[in-house]
């Protein structure tokens, strides 16, 4: 499936809607024991979809989580969180990767905030390191770790109030789990890629598109 493909179907699946059809492109692949798309309730035709406009003062937005795109594993007096010890756990990952670098956000968090505002997001939602903040459950907070949240928090949260953005706090553990068990985890998905070992971004093509539909606030774009 396609990033653009499974980007839409991901839209129009928050909007309450299931997409029919994809298309000349090959259709999606059916899950054993689900329904297919067509048959869904509420199914209705992609093209009744790609016309169709979403309310006035949605809000377009991207979310990351800390493990998956902090790295800075152990620096600042950061504590080892439950994914560390699991993923430097000998057999637990194959291939024995882990989050210790990521998309290496603990230093670049500025640019990646630069790169949301090139794709015309007006929200994004992160989590917080607890170990990074309480490095041993107990005791004094780290100093450091309440300094980086604070310098990527605090600046830009000023800036998205003075936008006009609605602030909210939001926390899920997992989102759209049909999509993780259509593709499983062999293909690296997101908006922006990054180049673990070089650390550059590049805007995806599903990225330039999610940009335009957040500025036209609509899909056919």
């Amino acid at each position: 499936m396609a990033s653009r493909q499974l980007l839409a179907r991901a839209v129009a699946a928050t909007a309450g809607t299931a997409l029919v059809g994809e298309g000349a492109a090959a259709p999606a692949r059916e899950i054993p024991g689900l329904l297919p798309a067509s048959e869904m309730p509420g199914a209705v035709p992609e093209a009744e979809i790609q016309k169709a406009c979403f309310p006035e003062g949605f809000i377009w937005g991207a979310a990351t989580a800390a493990y998956q795109v902090e790295g800075a594993w152990n620096e600042d007096g950061k504590g080892e969180s439950i994914w560390d010890r699991f993923a430097h756990s000998p057999g637990k990952i194959r291939g024995g990767v882990t989050g210790d670098v990521a998309c290496d956000q603990y230093h670049r968090y500025a640019g990646d905030i630069s790169l949301a505002r090139q794709l015309n997001l007006k929200s994004y939602r992160f989590s917080v390191s607890w170990p990074r903040i309480q490095p041993t459950g107990v005791g004094a907070p780290n100093m450091k770790g309440l300094d980086y949240y604070s310098r990527q928090v605090l600046a830009e949260l000023a800036r998205a109030i003075a936008d006009g953005a609605r602030v909210r706090a939001y926390h899920a553990w997992s989102l759209l789990d049909n999509f993780q068990w259509a593709e499983g985890h062999t293909e690296r998905y997101g908006l922006i890629y990054t180049d673990f070992r070089t650390q550059e971004r590049t805007i995806k093509d599903s990225g330039y598109w999610y940009g335009r539909v957040a500025a036209a606030n609509r899909l056919d774009v």
